[in-house]
């Protein structure tokens, strides 16, 4: 956490993080790293890249390069937890020259991630995943937007979000392509569900995580019930819908959604969103694993739904 946070302090400075993956061949250790990452990631200031064949794993050599300034270089067999050659530099000719070695790696990669920042575009990543004829599980900080009523998406769309090109219709095309995709196949909803005194409070955002800078939207207990009877009835009619109420303290800054035929898309939490599309596999792998050991922590079916079921009533 100490390290995430000076990350975290050296981003907000302007800085970027360009990331070349290790070689992915744990999948428990890979979820562990993803566990560090994926806020950072979300952040929008870190471009990921992967190269794309083979690679020798006999020898692990890290470089860390701030250009200009400093770089930290670190060599082991990796099979071996120890060193063999730790040199953290700050001569200038070194660092340019480590500067030089990283951009000949990097120019042997491809990105593995794809970004959007125009939020009305969003749907579009929506339907591919809902459209593929596959079981979907998401993560998402608040009552996700599958469970919006029409009703629900007229409220919403009346507090300044037409200037962002996101009407009713976006809201609408969603509720439709999600009961297309529970006709057929799963869906696996993990949210964390707002108390009625933060409610109350007016501390439950609405779809935080496509709200733009200037749209404050809260939920009232007019709203709130509204999107719980909606999901209520939605347990009820599809044997394929599935929710995980999670505590608060699995809220991040990002939400996550993924289907079974490959496709992941992170969504970071703030007033600025970003949809980043997961590209390379064993990152969707390792993403679509950790979602669902949440699932079977948090509880979703057998006796499990209709306990969610009374709980929400």
């Amino acid at each position: 956490k100490n390290i995430q946070q000076k990350i975290f302090k050296t981003l907000s400075r302007g800085f970027q993080i360009h990331q070349i993956l290790p070689s992915l061949t744990n999948i428990n250790r890979l979820i562990e790293s993803l566990r560090f990452w994926m806020p950072i990631y979300a952040s929008g200031q870190s471009m990921v890249y992967y190269y794309p064949r083979i690679r020798d794993n006999l020898v692990k050599r890290s470089i860390i390069v701030v250009p200009n300034h400093a770089a930290l270089v670190t060599t082991n067999i990796s099979s071996i937890n120890r060193n063999y050659a730790t040199l953290l530099t700050t001569d200038l000719k070194l660092v340019d020259t480590y500067a030089r070695q990283y951009e000949d790696y990097l120019s042997l990669c491809r990105p593995a991630f794809q970004f959007e920042k125009q939020v009305y575009r969003f749907m579009d990543y929506f339907e591919e995943i809902y459209n593929n004829n596959c079981d979907v599980i998401q993560f998402t900080n608040c009552i996700s937007i599958n469970s919006f009523t029409y009703e629900l998406a007229e409220i919403v769309c009346k507090k300044g979000l037409d200037k962002y090109n996101i009407n009713a219709e976006y809201f609408k095309k969603m509720i439709n392509e999600t009961n297309k995709h529970l006709n057929k196949n799963r869906l696996i909803d993990l949210f964390y569900l707002p108390t009625c005194q933060e409610v109350i409070d007016g501390k439950a955002m609405i779809l935080s995580s496509l709200m733009p800078e200037d749209v404050d939207l809260r939920y009232d207990l007019t709203t709130y019930i509204m999107h719980l009877k909606s999901m209520l009835n939605m347990l009820k009619k599809y044997d394929n819908y599935y929710i995980s109420i999670l505590p608060k303290s699995m809220q991040t800054n990002y939400n996550m959604f993924i289907n079974d035929n490959g496709i992941a898309n992170l969504i970071s939490n703030n007033h600025d969103p970003i949809l980043i599309k997961i590209i390379k596999n064993e990152l969707f792998e390792a993403c679509r694993e950790e979602l669902l050991k949440i699932a079977d922590q948090y509880k979703y079916n057998g006796f499990a739904k209709p306990r969610n079921i009374l709980y929400i009533q």
